[in-house]
């Protein structure tokens, strides 16, 4: 993924406060995303329950066919930021939170596409491969929804 950076400083949103706070009570190593307006705030490291301040960035914008996210932050995208961004952009989901199965695995446009379409029914997806993938409005609803189906 090509990574072009915006603005290279730390990110300063708000959001970001939830989400420390939200990943104090998860287990696992993945990633969590909060949207924000057009923009999606996203972890950058993979102990979700050890963020801090500076493992965040903020995605403007990414564009699929040429693999390039515009981005505000100091760190680079996890691998996981395509599969969020195609997720932020179904109706309801304001909130992801990936727990990895494999932290190597990177996912084709099919398999993004094939996911999205496993995960609009229920808002979840346990899959052997892929780990498991939670998504609602808020972050309230999927930590509510990751701890009534582990």
């Amino acid at each position: 993924m090509l990574t072009i950076y915006l603005i290279r400083e730390k990110v300063r949103n708000p959001v970001i406060k939830e989400i420390l706070d939200a990943g104090r009570n998860l287990r696992g190593e993945g990633s969590i995303s909060v949207g924000y307006g057009s923009r999606i705030i996203i972890s950058t490291r993979n102990h979700i329950k050890s963020l801090g301040e500076e493992d965040f960035i903020e995605v403007v914008d990414y564009n699929p066919s040429t693999d390039t996210a515009l981005v505000i932050g100091l760190k680079e995208p996890p691998p996981t930021l395509p599969l969020h961004w195609f997720l932020h952009r179904m109706p309801g989901v304001n909130a992801v939170l990936h727990i990895w199965k494999d932290l190597d695995t990177r996912f084709s446009m099919e398999d993004i596409f094939d996911i999205l379409e496993r995960i609009k029914e229920k808002g979840y997806l346990l899959d052997e491969r892929i780990g498991m993938i939670y998504t609602g409005e808020s972050l309230k609803e999927i930590l509510n929804l990751a701890t009534s189906i582990q």
